[in-house]
């Protein structure tokens, strides 16, 4: 596995982790490749400023989630507040692209003050349970 698998699974033996962790992980990931390329004599600034070009794009997160997905060890999903006490993980059902891209799309439409929250990372073995599914009732088989 990746570094970014190595570094989540490290980070949820504490707990959760959620898209800020993602992203400020694949963010170092980007800055260390930035000091490389400037190693080599090669002035990237010149290009674009220095956060444009650590953000990890939409695809590098998209990326990172389908690797720590495929795993199997890790689940995505949400948080809700069970008791005043307790923050249960619900994960989300579907497909690991599916679910990399519903990720995504949380991000996307979260305001920037929930956007670090916008989906939660957690072990498989601490899943307190999924969500539901709406079936069809209309299915006449």
């Amino acid at each position: 596995m990746s570094t970014i698998f190595d570094e989540i699974l490290e980070r949820l033996n504490d707990g959760l982790c959620y898209h800020a962790d993602v992203d400020g992980i694949l963010s170092d990931s980007n800055l260390k490749k930035l000091e490389k390329t400037k190693l080599r004599g090669v002035d990237i600034q010149t290009i674009k400023p220095t956060s444009q070009i650590i953000r990890p794009t939409d695809e590098e997160i998209r990326n990172a989630l389908r690797e720590i997905l495929e795993s199997g060890e890790i689940q995505i999903g949400e948080t809700n507040l069970d008791t005043p006490d307790y923050l249960a993980f619900v994960a989300w059902h579907g497909s690991v692209d599916e679910r990399a891209e519903r990720a995504i799309k949380s991000v996307r439409e979260c305001n920037d003050s929930d956007r670090p929250y916008a989906y939660w990372l957690c072990l498989r073995d601490n899943v307190d349970r999924y969500e539901d599914i709406a079936f069809n009732t209309d299915n006449k088989t």
